[in-house]
This record gives structure tokens, sequence and C-alpha cells, in this order.
């Protein structure tokens, strides 16, 4: 019943341009943007490890806000960055939020195993010094959203509390309260039929890292703890939308808060363009996730 509502209200925001009163857009123009380098490596492009914040100029009555950090995709590799997703995180902090906007490195620009992986988790983990400067940042609700490549960083950071000492991104910082993928790689080994993205993130395949894919494909790495929706396209020819329905499917079976939704006539990039007609569905989906965490998620029945 939870996903239905979910469901039907973001379906009434798409039909008629209406959103849930705590969730109205801000006026354009008074969301605050600045710029930060969460880590330094020497030799690396600082805008490389730096990530995009996004507030509004408004404080909420009660001094704190939820908070997303959105990950880019590209396949793990060298080309795409933040700005592709530039206009969604505007779009989401004028409907109220904190947005954390973050670069990483990728194969081709110092990045692969385990480098994505540390840099993406030292971003997230960043949030804790932000809030000694920006202190609306609601620690204790952040919402982890990703698109494609970003959507599997976006899974994998919510399983983090999971890892073992010593493996990459273990001992977090931040433990989000919930995660959304949008046409994310939630199945790193059928990905790997697809292209070659997955082989050159990871370095070899499963058969020769067994223990890299058991630490961060999404579907080895859950916490049932931290509720996840995945979004896709039915239209979807780059992570075909069988990937979310199985993990979704796998993640429940583990008991964890999970849920489905998926897009009529929408291909993989869709999902997080804000031109797409249902840009104001998927967003209030997203601000719903964000808003209220757990409570918007219906928990699985377990094996």
């Amino acid at each position: 019943m939870v996903v239905a509502l979910l469901l039907l209200a973001a379906a009434v925001v798409a039909l008629f341009g209406r959103m849930p009163p705590d969730h109205e857009p801000t006026p354009s123009g008074s969301v605050i943007e600045t710029t930060h380098q969460y880590l330094t490596v020497p030799g690396v492009d600082p805008q490389t490890l730096s990530g995009f914040l996004f507030r509004p100029a408004t404080r909420r009555a009660d001094g704190t806000t939820p908070t997303i950090v959105l990950i880019h995709g590209g396949g793990w590799l060298k080309g795409a960055t933040a700005e592709y997703v530039r206009p969604a995180a505007q779009a989401l902090a004028e409907r109220g939020f904190v947005v954390w906007s973050l670069n990483y490195r990728r194969v081709g620009d110092g990045g692969g195993w385990p480098t994505t992986f540390t840099d993406l988790a030292a971003g997230v983990d960043h949030l804790v010094r932000l809030q000694e400067s920006v202190p609306e940042i609601d620690l204790g609700r952040v919402t982890v959203v990703g698109h494609s490549a970003g959507g599997q960083l976006a899974a994998w950071t919510a399983g983090r509390a999971t890892l073992p000492d010593g493996a990459p991104g273990a001992k977090p910082a931040i433990r989000p309260h919930a995660a959304v993928s949008l046409a994310g790689v939630l199945d790193m080994r059928l990905s790997l039929t697809k292209n070659d993205h997955v082989l050159r993130v990871m370095g070899g395949t499963p058969e020769q890292f067994p223990d890299r894919y058991l630490l961060v494909d999404p579907l080895e790495r859950m916490d049932p703890r931290v509720p996840v929706v995945a979004i896709t396209g039915t239209d979807d020819t780059v992570v075909p939308p069988g990937e979310a329905a199985e993990y979704v499917e796998a993640l429940r079976r583990k008991g964890g808060s999970t849920a489905l939704i998926e897009i009529p006539q929408t291909g993989h990039g869709e999902v997080v363009d804000v031109r797409n007609s249902w840009w104001p569905m998927i967003a209030s989906a997203i601000a719903t996730v964000a808003e209220h965490g757990p409570r918007a998620v219906p928990v699985g029945t377990g094996a």
C-alpha cells in the first residue's frame, strides 16, 4: 500500500503539476551553490575531488534540512561529471533540500579499483565537515541518490556499514537513512554481459577478483536497515529494468525496506532529465523518500 500511495502521489504530480505542501519549490534564484574540495591528492585536479553544495537560501523553521547526496553516472569512466546532473541537483534544492553533488575519479583519470570507491566514500563522509559551516545539513536524514553507475555507488553506500574492517569504504561516518537508484547498475555481474564498463572499474572478472565483487556489487552488499527505492524506465536498453526488479526482490527477501518504480516509455538518461515529462513524478518520489526515509518505503517480509 505504501508503494501504491507513493506512486499515486507522484502520478498526481506528473498529471496535474502539483506537489505536496512540504515539497513546494522555492523561487528560482533562491538556491545557494558553493564548491567544496573533499579530498586532496597530489597531481589530481581539485575539481575531480570536489562536490557542489546546493541549499535553499531560506532555512526551515526547525533549523535542519534533509540532505541528498547526488552521484552522477557515466559507466565509472572518464568523461561524465557532476555537471550533467546539475539541473536535477538544482531542482531538488528548489524543493527545499540540501543537495551535495559529487565528482570522483573514474577509469581513465586515476580511478578504478579501489580508488573510485574510496573517493566516493570520502565525498559522502565529508558531509560531517560541511555541517560545521552549513549547520542546516541534517546528518540523520541523508538520502543517497545515484544515476546509472552512480546508482551502483548509491546502493553500495547504503550498504557500507556492513563492510569488513579494511575494505574500501568501511567504517562510514555517514549512514544514509535511505537510498534511491535511478536506472542504477544493481547487478554488476549481469552488466558485464552488456559492455566492458564493470570489467574496467573492477579490474577484472568475478572469477579473477571474487572478493572485490562481494564488497561492492549491490546484490552482494546489502544492509536491510537502509531502505532503497529503485526507479527505472521500461525502455532502458543500457541497464535493463530487470536489474532493478531483481535487486528489490533480493533486498525484500532479506527483510529490507524497498520499492520498485517503473516509469513507462522512459529510457536510461531520461530518469534524471528534468525536461522529461515524468520528472515531476520522479522528483516527488525522491522528495518523499528524502523527507520521510524508512516511513516512505515498505518493509520486506524476509526469507
